[in-house]
């Protein structure tokens, strides 16, 4: 299996002002390979969402190397860095971030303004069948479940088929049952070939492995 991200060292520190400085992230290095399925546990404040932000290029630390299909994301322009975030990463939040005055479609869409495609309608519908929601194509977000809301968020991520999806606590807001199709979408990416992190509060969720994180820095099994 092939590398599709390496994280070297990688430490993240905030300053708040007035405030003391909190460790978001200690010499944190990790790898996800493609067709691995990893999981990074840890409570809240224990760095997860500030590993994933840094890992798809929306963070930089402050010392150590991203690699994402083998390139420093880092050494990258911003603008270069915003490409490789379009075309190489997907990204599923807890909180969805779809845009409340689109569609569905027009959110699974929205990813193609950064990487234009002839075929990126077609794709759009395509996924948005193969999630079980094309009865609701021409809704807005809000009315839609939140199950619902959360596989157009996974559409959305596999739109421009990235080689890494990201997923911050992609079952927090979710009942078992809409959990677990949501975990299946992402093993079968997996399985594809794709490489997933995500990172979760649930130590009940199966992965390849397993990821401690406390105090922003990893713990061990």
């Amino acid at each position: 299996m092939n590398d599709v991200l390496t994280m070297h060292n990688v430490t993240k520190t905030y300053r708040p002002p007035g405030r003391h400085e909190v460790v978001g992230l200690k010499d944190v290095s990790l790898k996800v390979e493609s067709g691995a399925f990893k999981v990074v546990c840890g409570p809240s404040g224990s760095g997860k969402t500030t590993l994933l932000l840094a890992a798809g290029g929306l963070q930089k630390p402050e010392s150590g190397s991203v690699k994402v299909g083998g390139e420093d994301i880092y050494a990258l322009s911003s603008e270069k860095r915003a490409r490789c975030r379009a075309g190489q990463i997907g990204f599923v939040f807890q909180q969805f971030h779809l845009i409340p005055f689109l569609s569905v479609l027009e959110n699974v869409l929205a990813p193609t303004l950064a990487v234009p495609g002839n075929d990126s309608e077609e794709k759009a519908r395509c996924l948005v069948d193969f999630f079980g929601i094309s009865h609701r194509i021409d809704h807005p977000p809000s009315e839609l479940s939140t199950g619902e809301r959360q596989r157009v968020a996974l559409a959305r991520a596999m739109l421009n088929d990235p080689a890494l999806v990201l997923a911050d606590e992609p079952t927090g807001n979710l009942d078992e049952k809409n959990a677990e199709v949501v975990l299946k979408h992402l093993r079968d990416f997996a399985a594809r070939g794709g490489a997933v992190l995500v990172a979760t509060h649930d130590t009940g969720i199966k992965a390849d492995e397993k990821i401690q994180l406390l105090d922003g820095a990893l713990a061990g099994p």
